[in-house]
């Protein structure tokens, strides 16, 4: 075939031709994204590197939050706390003066589980208070604040007491004293002997708080005694003849209601002479005994004038020397009571060693009456 004169036979340049890459909608890449993120994330070598970091990272963060969380530092209002005096210290005695308060309420400042810890001690202690050595004699107010914060227990904790209510309690301070008392029998006592016993030692020395023994000597009208008290000497005195008892303890005449009085020494041993006692059965005649007052002149007293049947105690002769009726004096009241008179003490005139039983009135009920114009 014949050539095409017009054909060119020239090569020609080849020519590039670019793509531009298809886009993938945006649901798929965030897929694709995903999918490469897991399989980084959660590889065997990741999972088990973030095990390994989780087992020693949660221990440790649950300490520091229960640390934090007991070191917190919190308040607790209004807790009690009982306070007491020292007692006996050195010489003296020191009390709660009259009228003060024993119980605080204060309140706790610290660290929470330490507060707790300090908060149930406080209110389950009485707490001593500290008193100054060189305090004289005489009431003295003792600031409460500073003493509690000076516990051992409540520094160690890391608490503070503040607010206390009230902020101090005041004490007495009373030095001890000492004085020698005769030994004696009890009047009672007296009355069931031939004679007053022998005591060995007849003197004992007491020791009490300087104004409680003078209370006492002044209510014993400056005759204080140490009484020997047969009924707990395990003898008693009920077995006529004499007898020696050893062993008889002591009591003041006078109750002074303070733990920290003693008397040295505490007992005594007694030779005794007990009588012989009988009863008898007696009528009692009543009589008043009239007080130097106006009313007297226009009313009089209306009781029963005899008591029957009253059981007397004492010596067999001195209870035959009771030939007649046993009298008995009262004194009515014109002056406070004259209205509603109140029962009047029964005063029974005896013989020294003959008295009446516990069965016998020791008071009697009258009224007031007009007198009649011929008395």
């Amino acid at each position: 075939m014949p050539e095409n004169p017009n054909q060119s036979t020239m090569p020609q340049a080849a020519v590039e031709v670019t793509y531009a890459p298809a886009r993938r909608p945006f649901k798929r890449r965030l897929v694709l994204m995903l999918r490469s993120w897991a399989r980084r994330t959660f590889s065997r070598d990741s999972l088990l590197s973030s095990l390994k970091s989780l087992l020693w990272v949660a221990p440790l963060t649950i300490l520091i939050w229960a640390y934090a969380e007991r070191e917190q530092v919190v308040t607790i209002p209004n807790v009690t706390i009982n306070v007491r005096a020292p007692g006996n210290d050195a010489g003296r005695e020191i009390r709660l003066a009259p009228g003060s308060n024993s119980t605080i309420h204060a309140e706790l400042r610290g660290p929470q589980a330490e507060l707790e810890r300090v908060k149930d001690w406080l209110e389950s202690t009485t707490i001593p208070l500290e008193v100054d050595h060189n305090i004289v004699q005489g009431e003295h107010p003792i600031p409460i604040v500073d003493q509690l914060n000076r516990l051992q227990r409540v520094k160690d904790g890391g608490v503070t007491i503040t607010n206390c209510m009230p902020d101090q309690v005041s004490v007495t301070v009373d030095p001890m004293v000492e004085k020698e008392l005769d030994v004696v029998a009890r009047p009672d006592d007296l009355r069931k002997m031939a004679g007053p016993p022998v005591f060995n030692p007849a003197k004992v020395k007491i020791s009490a708080p300087k104004t409680v023994l003078d209370k006492a000597i002044a209510g014993a009208g400056g005759k204080l005694v140490a009484y020997a008290n047969f009924d707990q000497s395990g003898a008693g005195l009920a077995d006529p003849g004499t007898h020696d008892l050893i062993a008889v303890p002591l009591i003041p005449s006078v109750n002074m209601g303070d733990a920290s009085v003693t008397l040295t020494p505490p007992v005594v041993s007694a030779r005794v002479a007990v009588q012989r006692v009988d009863s008898r059965t007696v009528r009692v005649r009543v009589l008043p005994a009239y007080p130097d007052v106006p009313k007297t002149d226009q009313y009089k007293p209306h009781y029963d004038l005899y008591i029957p049947d009253v059981v007397v105690v004492g010596p067999e002769q001195e209870l035959e020397s009771l030939t007649s009726d046993v009298v008995a004096y009262f004194q009515p009241d014109y002056v406070t009571n004259f209205d509603n008179p109140s029962p009047a003490k029964l005063d029974y005139r005896l013989p020294p060693n003959v008295h009446t039983t516990g069965d016998a009135p020791l008071t009697i009920k009258y009224t007031f009456q007009r007198r009649n114009p011929s008395e």
